[in-house]
């Protein structure tokens, strides 16, 4: 970690604790209900709104929470949290890796404040659905295979050319099932 990094950490824990020291009880519940809900899908307004916000006040209250101190401070807690249950198994690492970067892209899907960008957003999505595997499918092959019992139709000019064309292949046809017997 560089000291520039030790120095925003070391600024924001003082934002936490001088924040967390002017809330109430009650506050800080409504508060950590809101980041329960949050680090769930990363989206604001339904975290509002599974906290008990209701839709009128969940945008309002959900752009104020993701600016409060307090919240960034305990979304960056859990995301420790998730961190510090790392495991020296390098399939658990990968799948750690994988749940991180799918956390990232569920925030970046779904930020709608300062500097958010609709290209960004859709770009999340998009790269979310690959991870799912909710895309269609790329390359779809079609057999188009001719069935017992079909008779083919030549395509001719005249109809005396069809008439030939068309007892030809009902005599082939004969022909085949007479050698399969």
């Amino acid at each position: 970690m560089s000291e520039h990094q030790g120095a925003g950490t070391e600024r924001d824990f003082t934002n936490y604790l001088i924040r967390a020291a002017n809330l109430t009880v009650q506050e800080m519940a409504i508060r950590d209900s809101f980041v329960r809900e949050y680090v769930f899908d990363y989206n604001g307004t339904a975290a509002a709104l599974r906290s008990g916000f209701n839709s009128v006040l969940a945008v309002e209250y959900a752009q104020k929470f993701l600016q409060d101190p307090y919240v960034q401070w305990k979304v960056r807690e859990h995301e420790e949290s998730l961190a510090k249950n790392v495991v020296v198994d390098e399939d658990a690492l990968a799948k750690l890796e994988r749940q991180r970067l799918i956390e990232g892209l569920k925030r970046e899907a779904n930020y709608k404040g300062p500097g958010a960008s609709a290209a960004a957003r859709v770009a999340a999505h998009k790269a979310l659905i690959e991870l799912y595997g909710f895309n269609a499918p790329k390359n779809t092959n079609v057999n188009h295979t001719v069935g017992q019992g079909v008779m083919v139709v030549p395509a001719v000019a005249t109809v005396e050319n069809w008439e030939q064309a068309a007892a030809e292949t009902q005599r082939q046809l004969a022909e085949d099932a007479n050698d399969n017997s």
